[in-house]
């Protein structure tokens, strides 16, 4: 699952304020204050709301091993779901369109 880490890299990249994403997650802005300073970790349903705000605007969110980041993308991810399992874009096995 997303990590605040991300969320604060993935928020910076959009120039979008705590506000602006508490609102297009539909979460408080104080939940998104209180996980990204680290004392509080949000419900699971309240971090895929955030994890799918950020991906609607073209946010990947990408972990390998122990490693975590984000990258942006002009477009938005069309699935989100794709994004966080490791699945590969259309046209490269993933699960869209044959290429």
């Amino acid at each position: 699952m997303v990590t605040a880490r991300q969320v604060r890299a993935a928020r910076a990249s959009l120039d979008w304020t705590i506000d602006e994403l508490a609102a297009r997650a539909a979460v408080s802005p104080q939940t998104i204050r209180l996980f990204e300073n680290g004392s509080r970790k949000p419900y699971q349903r309240t971090l895929e709301e955030i994890q799918r705000a950020l991906q609607a605007q073209g946010i990947v969110f990408l972990e390998a091993d122990e490693s975590q980041g984000i990258v942006w993308s002009e477009a938005p991810v069309l699935n989100p779901s794709l994004a966080h399992d490791g699945a590969k874009p259309d046209g490269e096995g993933g699960s869209g369109n044959p290429a």
